[in-house]
């Protein structure tokens, strides 16, 4: 009797053992088949972390970049304007100048005869910087207007004067028609063409 229990014990422990071997073996297999789960969407994580991280980077890098090339330009920019602006100031010293100059006698009746062919001639005056210590010769000039418009033509100068450096502002007796030959008015007048070719000049390389 004891012998037959012994051997259904051993069968029942037998049979436990069996079952908690598959038991702990189908755990095992489902506890690594979550590990395995796990550990892959851990890598997924971190390489979207990673990408994300180096594509921040990237773009940062690309901002970083595309600033400091802009600050470049602008230092470049800068320092151009600065030398035609120098260049202008030049200009305007040499100007200044040439208003001591003998020659100036000649440029200044040019400048009032240009002007006052503009106005196509008439009765005109002339407005000089002040302090202009020039001799001119305006019946000549009259003349020489008269022959290019065919419009009698007189000049004679104003008791006005203006502030410029040199040249002449010419209008009408009734200041209804006015040509400003300044120093000044004409190198506005030209500046733009003038700063293309300074910059060409300062720039060529």
């Amino acid at each position: 009797m004891n012998e037959r229990v012994e051997k259904i014990e051993e069968i029942i422990i037998n049979e436990a053992k069996g079952k908690a071997e598959n038991i702990i073996a189908k755990a095992k297999e489902e506890a690594k088949k979550i590990l395995d789960e796990a550990e892959q969407e851990a890598k997924k994580e971190a390489e979207e972390i990673i990408n994300k991280k180096k594509a921040d980077a990237e773009a940062q890098a690309r901002r970083i970049l595309s600033e400091a090339k802009l600050e470049a330009r602008l230092k470049i920019l800068n320092a151009k304007e600065q030398l035609i602006s120098e260049a202008f100031d030049t200009a305007i010293e040499k100007l200044k100048e040439f208003s001591q100059s003998t020659q100036y006698k000649t440029a200044l009746e040019n400048l009032i005869k240009d002007a006052a062919i503009i106005i196509r001639g008439g009765d005109l005056e002339v407005l000089l910087p002040e302090n202009t210590n020039v001799n001119l010769d305006l019946s000549k000039i009259a003349k020489e207007v008269e022959n290019q418009t065919g419009v009698k033509t007189s000049l004679s100068i104003s008791n006005e004067t203006i502030r410029s450096i040199g040249g002449v502002i010419v209008r009408s007796k009734d200041q209804f028609l006015t040509v400003d030959n300044t120093f000044e008015a004409r190198l506005e007048r030209l500046r733009e063409q003038l700063r293309v070719n300074v910059a060409n000049l300062l720039f060529k390389t």
